[in-house]
């Protein structure tokens, strides 16, 4: 056995992180189990973490398979992978105040690793150093009254790192105040890569991929969308599906209010 987590506010349902048999489920605390592990190509979970906003909600660290998320108590999972460079990972956390913040610590014993940081429930990782020299990061916690506040065991001490907020500006009605397109991440990248917006309203607008000589690649999205952050993954391929050549491409979206080009590189 690899980790233990029981859900908040009901003892009887309680999963566990095997070594080699991936997950298992009991209902009744731990009288019976029953394997929940479809969905999941890497077998070794070391770490499960329940979102405590939502009990069907979990993620699972796996050592070669990343990070992969499950919406309907562990009877699926899919891998959410994108902006992770290692797919050992050893240790999650979600904020209890933020439960869309998910944090992930990747390495190997003697080896080095990073922690991750996802603003959207696991779609997208950024890594979040911030001064921390790479190193295998078996645990993570935050601080329980603030937390912008994360502790990394590692394999070098104990870090605490404390984020400055630097979130999109919003109104007094929660909304935000301005458009945002924000530089793709990774970028190198290959084969995939995400797109993060903010709209500060509902808004009609086209998300689209250009080449160096101004053709059209990809169109990624087209139509209304709601006010609030978005994310668009592009694949590398065009519009009729195939993959299209490493280089230098732009996006640019555009809707009546707002206009923004930003530059990528597609690596092979």
């Amino acid at each position: 056995m690899r980790c233990v987590v029981t859900v908040p506010y009901n003892s009887n349902m309680v999963y566990i992180g095997t070594m080699k048999s991936g997950v298992w489920k009991s209902s009744n605390g731990g009288n019976n189990w029953f394997q929940a592990s479809y969905g999941l190509t890497a077998m070794e979970v070391r770490y499960l973490v329940v979102d405590p906003s939502n009990p069907q909600t979990l993620y699972a660290a796996t050592t070669g398979g990343g990070v992969y998320k499950s919406t309907d108590g562990a009877g699926s999972w899919q891998p959410c992978n994108i902006g992770l460079a290692e797919l050992s990972i050893r240790s999650l956390a979600v904020d209890p105040a933020q439960p869309s913040v998910v944090y992930a610590g990747s390495g190997v014993m003697g080896g080095t690793g990073t922690v991750y940081k996802s603003m959207d429930g696991g779609q997208v990782w950024q890594p979040l150093m911030n001064g921390l020299v790479p190193t295998y990061i078996p645990c993570l916690a935050l601080d329980p009254f603030n937390s912008a506040t994360v502790f990394c065991g590692t394999a070098n001490g104990v870090y605490r790192m404390t984020q400055v907020h630097t979130a999109v500006r919003r109104s007094e009605s929660g909304q935000p105040v301005s458009f945002e397109l924000q530089q793709n991440y990774p970028n190198p990248f290959n084969p995939t890569t995400a797109i993060v917006f903010t709209l500060n309203r509902p808004t009609d607008l086209n998300l689209v991929i250009y080449d160096l000589l101004g053709n059209q690649i990809r169109s990624l999205l087209s139509g209304k969308l709601s006010a609030g952050r978005h994310t668009a993954v592009w694949d590398g391929r065009d519009d009729s599906g195939r993959s299209v050549a490493a280089g230098v491409y732009f996006y640019r979206l555009v809707s009546s209010e707002f206009s923004a080009t930003r530059t990528m590189i597609l690596a092979k």
